[in-house]
Parts: C-alpha cells; structure tokens; sequence
C-alpha cells in the first residue's frame, strides 16, 4: 500500500509583529489565509490537517481537521510537525506555513514529485535569499519524528530549520524566488493588499485594451486573477494558458507572484509563420 501524504497548516503562530492573527488575514477574494492555504493542500494531498496550539480554536475549513499541540516542553513549528506525526505515524506530511501568499499548486507538486523521486527522506525547497532549507514548506517522512524529537532534546533546538541542515534534507530550487516570501507586519500587509502593478498591452491586446499601458491598483498577488480582470473588462479572446508573462522585462512561469511596483506583459500569440 502507498503511504499517503497528509497536508498540514501551521497556525500555531503568535503573529506578535502582525499584530492579528495572520491566518485570518485574506489575500485572495475572500478566502482567510488559512482557507486559501488549506485549498491548496486539498488538491494535492487526501487529507489535510489544521496544527493549533491547545489554546486556539479556528472554524476549520471545509475537509479539514485540526490537530492541537501534543507536546508540553517543544515550541513553536517543530511542536505542531511532531505532534502531526505523531497523530498519524503511517502518514509522510507535506508541512505548509498559513503566511505564504505567493504559494502556487504548482511548486506543491513539485515538492511532491521531489520527494517521490527518491526513498522517503526530508525534502524542502531552498530558501532563494540564504540558500538553507525552508523547513515550513517541506515533507517529514513517516517515522522520522522519533529522530527529530531526538535530534531536537540533544541539540537543545526547537528550530525545524536547524534540524533539516544537520539531517542534510534534499533541496529543491524554487522556480519563482518570491512564492515563499511571507508577510510579517501590518505594513507589509497592506502593501500587498494595495499593490500597484503597471502593464503594458502589445498587439492584439493593446487594440482591444485601447492602450499600451496602465496601472492597475490590485489586492491579489496572482498574474492570472490580473489578466482574468482584464479579460473581462476588454474582452480579451485568450485563455490565460495561452499567453506569456513578462515581469518587469523577463519571461516569467504562469504562477510567478507580483509585488508591489512590478511591471507585467501579457503575450497573446503570434499569428502566422
């Protein structure tokens, strides 16, 4: 029988920066960020799972159940991974944080496809600002947690990062350096909910759109979600899946997240020979 891969949400964070919960916070249409995240997970993974420390209580999304803190003398991450495992100790986990706005389907699969490649071991995608392991968007394979709990009281570290550099866990690279970015202040916050982004309309585009450029002030950090909106209002014949993005100037993957003062091109494609 295949072991299964189980998604889990970390929400255990105390969000002291943010100053608000950041798992309530919404980045996309109305979905909390929670909601969002565990979306994701759902497409990829049979179940998913919601880590609370003991003391909270968040309406778990449609499909979810939640999983509260097993472990008294661990904090942070590394209580909420371990007492996922050991809930369900047959169960590999994919583990996710709830404050990843950038996060696509798309780099979940290719974790997984990492992951399945080889005999189960720690596999995690590598941080693109350090180059170390980025244990919240990672997988724990079955039974590893009695090693890790080990690892953990001998290092004296609850760090889920520090025990993925001594275990030498598999990296991957990202393929958009920005989808693990996450968001820690109010200030930052906003400015992703109030991103201006400037895009520039060529060829059939520019006709329909009646210009060659113009800033759309947006609260979503999806390429797709933009053109989609454009579509709309200028009646765009395209399907998303059938341009080309550019940001700021480069060919960039579909699922590339925006930031604040990016320039974007939509590509229709080119007609004739």
């Amino acid at each position: 029988m295949t072991t299964p891969i189980h998604g889990l949400v970390l929400v255990g964070g105390k969000s002291q920066r943010m100053g608000r919960d950041k798992a309530m916070l919404t980045y996309h249409g109305g979905q909390t960020q929670l909601e969002h995240t565990a979306a994701l997970l759902q497409r990829v993974c049979p179940k998913v799972f919601i880590s609370q420390r003991s003391e909270q209580s968040f309406p778990a999304p449609e499909g979810t159940e939640p999983i509260h803190d097993a472990y008294q003398t661990i904090q942070g991450p590394l209580c909420g991974i371990l007492s996922a495992m050991q809930a369900d100790p047959e169960a590999h986990w994919l583990v996710l944080a709830c404050d990843l706005p950038y996060l696509t389907e798309s780099a979940l699969k290719k974790l997984i496809a990492a992951f399945q490649q080889a005999p189960p071991q720690l596999t995690a995608y590598r941080s693109s600002h350090d180059g170390l392991p980025e244990p919240l968007c990672a997988i724990y394979p079955a039974g590893s947690d009695s090693e890790l709990l080990a690892l953990s009281r001998e290092l004296n570290k609850n760090c889920p990062r520090k025990l993925l550099i001594v275990k030498e866990a598999a990296l991957i690279e990202q393929d958009d350096p920005r989808s693990l970015d996450n968001i820690n202040t109010a200030e930052e916050y906003e400015q992703t909910r109030n991103m201006q982004i400037k895009v520039l309309y060529f060829a059939q585009l520019a006709d329909l759109a009646g210009k060659t450029e113009e800033v759309q002030s947006i609260q979503d950090a999806s390429a797709e979600k933009l053109y989609e909106a454009l579509k709309k209002t200028y009646h765009f014949p395209h399907e998303f899946t059938q341009i080309q993005v550019a940001i700021n100037h480069q060919l960039s993957a579909h699922q590339t997240g925006l930031k604040d003062g990016d320039s974007i091109a939509f590509l229709p494609p080119m007609t004739g020979g």
